[in-house]
């Protein structure tokens, strides 16, 4: 197998490991192109933004900070309504079972932190931690990679990358 056979096949594995990762549905057509179909759901912070849009209580703050009429609410970059810091939660009795529910189950837990997002729309990922190494040997040339826990990611989602980039 030649070096641009390994290149591409490690590319390929990467990029079935991040579609993986989103759980995407993924297939190969006749031609040989490759098909990926995305579910999305709405997350926590997403259901809870549509909520306060249906409470009274919540569109009238809003309008308020809208006007700077209020000091200790803010709508910060994620659309949500917060006050001193913590996410304004609408009445709305499911979601109160859904989040009492919740409480048992730590992978549930948010914690909202305002991530700088660029006018492109696109933010800068901060890795945190090695979680393992690995050399991945060729005929010429040995390659060291690490496995990678990013901000704001589960371990589940860490990824491998070049040694050398992450330095």
């Amino acid at each position: 197998m030649g070096k641009a056979n390994v290149v591409t096949d490690a590319l390929i594995r990467k990029i079935f490991d991040s579609l993986r990762a989103l759980d995407a549905r993924i297939s190969v057509k006749k031609d040989g192109t490759l098909n990926a179909q995305l579910k999305l759901k709405p997350t926590f912070l997403d259901r809870v933004k549509e909520l306060q849009k249906l409470d009274e209580k919540c569109l009238k703050i809003m309008e308020q900070v809208g006007r700077n009429e209020v000091k200790d609410f803010k709508i910060r970059v994620d659309g949500c309504l917060y006050y001193k810091g913590r996410l304004c939660m609408p009445d709305d009795d499911e979601l109160k079972r859904d989040i009492l529910r919740s409480r048992s189950d730590p992978s549930h837990v948010i914690t909202p932190e305002e991530i700088e997002i660029q006018p492109d729309l696109t933010y800068e990922e901060e890795p945190v931690r090695i979680l393992a190494k690995e050399i991945e040997e060729l005929r010429s040339k040995r390659i060291p990679f690490v496995k990678m826990l990013w901000q704001n990611h589960k371990v589940e989602e860490a990824t491998c990358e070049r040694e050398k980039d992450m330095k």
